[in-house]
């Protein structure tokens, strides 16, 4: 549940943000598919509140974005795959989404920008055929 109210917190944060200051965003449009291999999505993640150390703060806001980002790209990519082909292609972004820019900012959020790349990824999704990753 608390896990859960702070993604929900963070995310709202993230709505919030995306009118303000410097970001990794180069353009409005560098979320989604940028050609037919490739899938961006960016995270916004802020400090666990208990958290005491500036380091683990970092760790925590760290942890908060690219968990934030991967559900995005995981949520854009299985929508419309069955539960066997999700699972495979959640396995498949979990261990080869990068991360391809990173901003700490002053008040202790980070916002880090993630890639998913296959050749033909697209493809595969729109069949909704996981079976075909590596």
């Amino acid at each position: 549940m608390r896990r859960f109210l702070f993604l929900a917190i963070a995310a709202g944060m993230y709505l919030l943000s995306c009118t303000a200051g410097n970001t990794v965003r180069d353009t409005p449009g560098d979320e989604g598919w940028l050609d037919e291999s490739t899938f961006r999505a960016i995270g916004i993640g802020y400090p666990d509140p208990y958290d005491t150390t500036r380091d683990a703060k970092r760790k925590s806001a760290l942890r908060a974005a690219r968990e934030i980002a991967l559900a995005a790209i995981e949520l854009a990519l299985t929508k419309n795959m069955n539960t066997d082909n999700a699972l495979r292609m959640r396995t498949f972004i979990q261990t080869n989404a990068a991360v391809v820019k990173h901003m700490d900012h002053e008040d202790g959020h980070i916002e880090i920008m993630l890639e998913i790349y296959q050749t033909g990824l697209r493809s595969i999704v729109i069949s909704g055929n996981a079976g075909a990753l590596p």
